[in-house]
This record gives C-alpha cells, structure tokens and sequence, in this order.
C-alpha cells in the first residue's frame, strides 16, 4: 500500500533526512520518500500505521502532519461528469439529424461531428476516461494525444478504403460484439486494480522499439472496430463519396469533430490521477467500473441471455392478442431504443407487426427483422410486416448497425 503524506515546516536536505528517519521507525513502513519543496511525503507498506502514529512520529521529528484536505470541489466536478455522461445518451436518442439524406458538405460533416459527440461521451467515453486514469499512468497528456493519434488514423484510414473500393466491407457482427464485451470487462478490471483488489503489473504494449508505452494508441486503433452508429453514418458518407480521398477526408474531419468530447474525459481521468487521495481514487475506480458494466451490458452476448433472464423473472412474455386472425404487435422505436407492447406469440398463427416512432436516429432505423432476412425503412415504407412463426424460440429484431435490439418470443 501506498499513501501520501502532506507535512508543514520542512526547509531543507536535512529536514527530509529527519522526517524520513521518524517516518521508517513507525512500524509497518517499509519505505518513505520525503521532499522538502512540495512539502509531502510517500510512505509504503504491506499495512500502514494509523494517523496517530504517523502524526506522533512526524510532531516528535520537530513537524506537523497536515491534515489530507478532500477536495470538495473536484467531487463535483465529477458527479457533473457522471451525470453529463448517462445524461448525453438519453439526448443523442431524441436527435433526428440523419446526414444519409443529404448532399455530402464540410458544413455537414462539421455539423454532424459536433452532434455526434454527445454519443461519443456516451459510447467511448468510458474507453477514452480508462486511458488516464491509473496508477501506473506517469505521463497522462501523452496517452491522451496517443489515443486521439490512434483514433483518428484509424478514422482517415477506414474512410481511404471505403472510398476506394466503392462498397461496404463488414466486419462480424460477433467479432464487434465481442469487442465491445471486452472492452467492458477490461474496464472492470482496470477499477478493480485502481483500488488494489487484484495486484497485477498491467501490459504496457512495449513489443516495438523503446519502452514507451504504446497502450493508448492502440486502444484508439480499435475505436474504428467498435459498434458505433455515429461512425458508421459517417462511413455510409465515405462510401457514397466513391472517393478516396474525399471518404478519408469526410472520416479526417469527423474524428477531429469528435475528439475534444473525449480529450474531455481523458483530462478527467488524467485530472483524478493527479489526486493522490484515497477516497477519490475509490471513487474514481467506482466510476471507470460502473462505465465497464454499461459498455459490458451493451454487448449482445451478454445482453440476449440477460434479456432472457429477467422476462423469465418477471414474467413479461405478455402474449399478443389475435385481431382479424392476425396477432397484431407494435415496435415503437423511442429515442434509440426499441419497444414492444407485446412479447410473445403464438407458433403458427399469422403475426401482422406494425411500426410507430418517436425521435428515429440513424441507429435505429432501418429495422433489420432476421428471422425473415427483410431490411424495412419505418420512414419510407411504414406497412406492417406479417408472417408465420413456425418454431419456437426467440425472433430477433435489431437496428441496421447491429446496435439496437429486442425479440420476439414464439411460444
């Protein structure tokens, strides 16, 4: 364990021997670096003593302890961040702006960029926040510039190929899931060493030349991986250019347009780094976890089963009622998300599914029904769908970017 001291009336070389010595001859320090010009000192231990027996050993040298100020000020600045964070994915879900629909300008894609952040906090915030905050962290502005670096290649480059090939190259939809999922679980992890539940020297991706630690560039490499909607509107833009050089420049200004909501996070991060106090470094490890367990249960993989799960509980399978001899059932698409009034059918009896929408984004429509491989526009072609279920099971019905989803269940 590690703590820092704050100590008044040191004023030189000799001081520091002085209090270093008091410091070692409390029991249960192992080790304590003193300076007289910031006035503070680091003692470690496998189990530190109590403030009473530092202060008495400090006041007994010929100093004083000062008392570890909580920096008041700073906690509100985070819980205005947490707040900011969940707040901003519920906004972006009420934005219309959809760029599909219009003629590609710099004035656009600026626009758009601008927008797109508030979803950014929300999707990638937590990564950006994760890249700063740590222990281990001794150089915090250059991973916040190494991941922006990383990001924003990874931007220009997908925009370059899209461009040139002219069509869409896919990427599994397990593979994003999956990435999303361990992106999650990292963020976990991260939380759980921050407050020294698990010791473990974490990888610092040190395989190339030099020992700098590369993690953060990287980490904004995989960004054009991610599930993304707002970046895979603006991929739509890069391919529709049919140029490379305009679809790397439409993912250039986009990444750019995006990076000062997520420089915003990594100084947070950085700025909590900074704080050697152990009270805000549990709270920062509570922030970086509950941000993991968010991005965790995005993940389909986890997601499905969990959806499952709790319809079981609590019993809300509710059966759809037959109209005209059709089991009529809505999906409300409500500020991104989707919205069934009714859960469940009956095998082999005709289903006439009807759409409705309040705030459509570009994530949540196109409606992607798979269990009839049908791509159905709520905006252009709003008609129900009817089918027949044959076979038990669960129907899957999810957003064109792979993001949004809800099932039906056939019973």
């Amino acid at each position: 364990m590690e703590r820092k001291l704050d100590i008044a009336g040191m004023t030189c070389s000799s001081c520091e021997a002085k209090v270093k010595k008091a410091l070692l001859g409390v029991e249960g320090v192992k080790s304590a670096q003193v300076s007289h010009a910031t006035g503070t000192a680091f003692i470690k231990g496998k189990t530190l003593p109590s403030d009473k027996a530092l202060k008495q050993a400090i006041e007994n040298a010929g100093y004083a302890m000062r008392k570890e100020k909580f920096p008041w000020g700073f906690v509100g600045l985070l819980s205005g961040a947490v707040v900011v964070f969940f707040a901003t994915q519920s906004l972006y879900g009420s934005l219309t702006f959809d760029p599909t629909n219009s003629t590609v300008t710099l004035g656009l894609v600026v626009a758009y960029g601008l927008v797109s952040s508030l979803h950014c906090i929300g999707m990638c915030g937590g990564i950006a926040f994760s890249t700063s905050v740590s222990a281990q962290v001794k150089n915090p502005m250059r991973r916040v510039w190494q991941y922006q670096s990383g990001r924003i290649l990874s931007y220009t480059i997908s925009g370059i190929v899209l461009g040139m090939m002219g069509k869409v190259f896919t990427i599994s939809p397990m593979f994003t899931n999956a990435l999303l999922l361990v992106a999650g679980l990292w963020m976990i992890f991260l939380s759980l060493t921050m407050v020294k539940l698990i010791r473990v020297n974490l990888p610092e991706f040190n395989f190339l030349q030099g020992k700098k630690d590369r993690g953060p560039f990287f980490i904004g490499l995989l960004n054009a991986l991610m599930p993304c909607g707002s970046l895979q509107t603006m991929q739509v833009m890069a391919l529709g250019s049919a140029n490379p050089l305009l679809g790397g420049g439409i993912m250039l200004v986009f990444g750019l347009m995006t990076a000062p909501s997520l420089i915003s996070m990594q100084w947070l991060g950085a700025r909590i780094n900074a704080i050697n106090g152990r009270r805000i470094q549990i709270v920062a490890a509570v922030l970086v976890a509950l941000m993991g367990i968010q991005m965790t249960l995005r993940s389909p993989i986890v997601a499905a089963p969990l959806n499952d799960l709790v319809m079981n509980l609590t019993g809300q399978k509710t059966m759809a009622p037959i109209v005209d001899g059709y089991q009529t059932v809505n999906l409300h698409l409500d500020r991104g998300t989707y919205v069934l009034d009714y859960a469940a059918v009956k095998a082999g009896v005709p289903v006439k599914l009807t759409f409705s929408w309040e705030g459509i984004t570009g994530c949540t429509n196109p409606v992607n029904l798979t269990f009839i491989n049908r791509l159905v526009d709520i905006k252009k072609n709003p008609e129900p769908i009817v089918f027949t279920p044959e076979e038990t099971g669960k129907l899957e019905i999810v957003c064109w970017m792979d993001m949004v989803r809800t099932y039906l269940y056939v019973k």
